[in-house]
């Protein structure tokens, strides 16, 4: 190995950054929104069963045509922050968030993260994509 090589290597390691993630059950590690793509859902749901489902879209996206996960609760994007107080049993456990297209899960859950919640996840392109790969299978 050249010395041009090892230091592009070390360059690259340096970078990327070689931490394991946080572990978001340990007191005062940082925490993260995760993302799952929506053919990890049912996994993660096994693994996760009595984590909070939280739907992010308004009350008449609740029963629209994607309807919404079962046990879900729904506190639309817009009313999250002034609500946070009734997810207060959920910081040390597992929620995953979802909307429609996946165009607020990720802001939801940097809202979520950023008030103390310690195992946040999110469906990448919400429950349309979710419910589409149900469909594909």
């Amino acid at each position: 190995m050249t010395v041009k090589s090892l230091l592009g290597s070390l360059l690259v390691l340096a970078l990327a950054g070689c931490a394991a993630a946080p572990d978001p059950h340990v007191e005062g590690s940082t925490s993260y929104v995760r993302h799952l793509a929506p053919d990890q859902f049912d996994v993660w749901r096994g693994v996760h069963y009595d984590a909070l489902l939280l739907d992010v879209r308004t009350g008449a996206e609740w029963d629209d045509d994607l309807s919404h996960l079962d046990g879900a609760m729904n506190i639309p994007i817009e009313e999250l922050g002034p609500r946070l107080g009734e997810l207060e049993q959920w910081k040390k456990k597992s929620v995953l968030v979802y909307d429609r297209m996946g165009t607020n899960t990720t802001r939801a859950g940097q809202i979520l993260v950023t008030s103390g919640f310690q195992d946040v996840s999110v469906i990448d392109g919400g429950l349309k994509a979710y419910r589409d790969w149900q469909k594909s299978r």
